[in-house]
């Protein structure tokens, strides 16, 4: 397998289902209401929502990159506040999240093994580097919503 087909496989895998990790944030996200998305039951971290927003900005920001652009999200651009709470927009935002990919997993079929080593604008790492990190940045908040998820359903069980 090349490597790009490698990471394309691995991103997918990661959004969508048949993660090595465990469930995908696909996975994790079925059954999640609006209400459950936007809650906080660990008051100080971020909601399920507020994680999906960020991984979202990610995506994008990777695709950014591997365009040649320099993207550097801080504050709000970042981590994008839930502004409509509602069952409608928790669709979209989760909708938006795997458009983004679709839009950068195309892309990246576009490119070659040898365009990963092409080095990202402003940074010290090349195009394959950010990649796995996109992947691994996806595994990390999988986890997190993982726990927010199942902290939801023990205060819902109390």
């Amino acid at each position: 397998m090349r490597e790009m087909e490698g990471i394309v496989d691995q991103l997918h895998r990661a959004l969508e289902g048949d993660s090595w990790q465990g469930a995908s944030i696909r996975e994790i996200l079925e059954n999640v209401t609006a209400t459950e998305a936007a809650a906080r039951p660990i008051q100080s971290g971020h909601s399920i929502w507020e994680l999906v927003h960020h991984v979202t900005v990610w995506v994008r920001v990777a695709h950014s990159r591997v365009l040649g652009d320099v993207s550097e999200p801080e504050g709000e651009a970042d981590w994008p506040p839930v502004r409509d709470a509602s069952e409608r927009a928790w669709t979209s935002a989760f909708e938006e999240l795997r458009r983004s990919q679709a839009e950068l997993i195309a892309t990246l079929r576009t490119l070659r093994d040898a365009d990963l080593s092409a080095p990202v604008p402003n940074k010290d790492y090349d195009r394959a580097h950010l990649l796995h990190g996109l992947t691994q940045h996806h595994a990390y908040h999988a986890g997190q919503m993982a726990l927010l998820k199942r902290a939801l359903n023990d205060l819902a069980t109390a």
